[in-house]
């Protein structure tokens, strides 16, 4: 899971190590969760590729509608956000 959820002015940005991760959305969301259990935010997703591990690939994952969470320096020509509100269970 993510290392920590960080908070910054009344939201959150996720790490994973050192490497911060990036919404893939192109609006504002909310997530549902406790910012102090990541894994109520996030789970991992395309956690395996043929023969090798992909970490930091990750989707929401408790809201409707989820979208995915790539490392910052994976985005090429996609919308993304950093920040994220919370909206506890």
């Amino acid at each position: 899971m993510p290392g920590k959820a960080v908070p910054c002015f009344g939201k959150v940005s996720f790490l994973d190590g050192p490497v911060v991760l990036a919404g893939l959305t192109a609006e504002e969301r909310n997530l549902t969760g406790d910012p102090a259990h990541p894994a109520t935010l996030l789970k991992t997703d395309r956690e395996r590729n043929l023969s090798w591990w992909n970490s930091g690939y990750y989707r929401t994952a408790s809201i409707d509608r989820s979208f995915r969470f790539i490392p910052l320096y994976e985005v090429k020509d996609e919308s993304y956000t950093v920040y994220f509100s919370i909206k506890p269970n």
